[in-house]
């Protein structure tokens, strides 16, 4: 099962909300062919004066039309590890059912060292899909999210625990087109140029048939 390690820290300190942010898939929308691989950006905006220490996250899609793959960061640095010291170690991404991944990763950086270091917006992570051999279209959607803010002191614990940071959740699509245009129409064309050869055939049959009687 999977494990919310950050439900823990947010139990606490679930009074202290700050701004919302934006939580988004790059590109909003795309097609792609059938079998293909497909990436798609998770990124992060809108943080203005607000710190992102880390996140958990649920993405549902179609699987029956996409099969999930991986959930990568890059090794050489995020808006969370901005000096790219982790390697994206602690970074993860599993299908958790039928049509949902958990992805999630979290910072070793100090509130300070993110203050100065992180962007206001950022790729959190990609997520790597397969497309099955079926037309149609996915939609993406984040149905769970847990964001860790910058960490308060709580005076009746005693000690800090993360702020809860909200966010917008905007949703994305993969398409699975159909055949494009021209694939039809040269499909057309192929069988209008059978149909065409078989019936010269049975006219010059007929013609032969006729002559010899």
């Amino acid at each position: 099962m999977k494990s919310r390690f950050f439900c823990l820290l947010l139990l606490a300190g679930m009074g202290f909300h700050t701004q919302a942010a934006l939580i988004s898939f790059d590109p909003a929308g795309q097609s792609v062919g059938l079998g293909d691989s497909v990436s798609v950006d998770l990124v992060i905006s809108g943080l203005g004066d607000d710190i992102l220490t880390g996140f958990d996250l649920d993405v549902s899609f179609d699987d029956s039309l996409l099969v999930f793959d991986s959930f990568t960061v890059d090794p050489f640095g995020t808006g969370l590890d901005p000096f790219g010291l982790d390697f994206g170690f602690f970074s993860y991404g599993f299908e958790i059912g039928f049509g949902t991944a958990a992805v999630g990763d979290l910072s070793l950086e100090s509130d300070a060292t993110l203050e100065v270091s992180q962007p206001n917006s950022f790729v959190l992570g990609t997520l790597n899909f397969t497309a099955l051999n079926v037309q149609g279209t996915s939609s993406l959607d984040i149905t769970y999210s847990v964001l860790a803010g910058g960490f308060v002191f709580d005076d009746d614990l005693g000690f800090e625990v993360a702020s809860e940071l909200d966010a917008d959740l905007q949703s994305g699509y993969i398409t699975v087109p159909e055949p494009g245009s021209l694939l039809l129409l040269m499909s057309g064309l192929l069988g209008m140029g059978i149909h065409r050869r078989n019936s010269v055939i049975r006219r010059k049959s007929q013609h032969i048939r006729n002559a010899d009687s």
